[in-house]
């Protein structure tokens, strides 16, 4: 009986500290665009990291190879998690394009007004974005930018 109240007091736990993954959508030039996000925030945002890449059969375990490796981590507070999957088949500046509009859905969406960004590219998309915000009136400061993301290599850069 003992062995079973502990067991029971350990997977209530260990399950409090798993996050949910949610898909969501934003639209941009009438297109949907899905993504991921996961929610370290309960007590404030304070970090953002974004990965955007391509669609692709080997892409597409990013996120779950991502939230696996938050799992091994301990006291992560105050940031959020965002997996942004674009067709392949868009341009280049197509891609900037949904990158800058990603973060104007998430300023209102997440309520996103002062936070560090760590960017996380199988290629930069960031570029536009830079361009129309040098300065962001809106505190969000980029304080990386990391490209050549893989699933092999995610874990280490969040």
């Amino acid at each position: 009986m003992k062995n079973i109240f502990i067991l029971l007091l350990a997977s209530l736990s260990f399950s409090s500290y798993a996050q949910k993954q949610l898909i969501e959508k934003f639209v941009v030039a009438n297109d949907t665009i899905s993504y991921t996000s996961i929610d370290y925030s309960k007590y404030g945002l304070g970090v953002s990291y974004i990965t955007m890449y391509e669609q692709s059969e080997d892409n597409k375990i990013i996120p779950d190879k991502a939230a696996k490796c938050l799992k091994r981590i301990k006291n992560l507070y105050h940031t959020f998690y965002y997996f942004i999957e674009v067709p392949k088949n868009y341009t280049q500046i197509m891609k900037e394009k949904i990158f800058a509009a990603f973060i104007e859905h998430v300023k209102i969406k997440d309520k996103l007004t002062r936070a560090n960004l760590y960017l996380n590219f199988d290629k930069n998309y960031s570029q536009y974005y830079q361009k129309l915000h040098p300065n962001d009136e809106k505190g969000l400061e980029i304080q990386s930018i990391v490209t050549d993301i893989t699933p092999a290599t995610i874990c280490k850069a969040l």
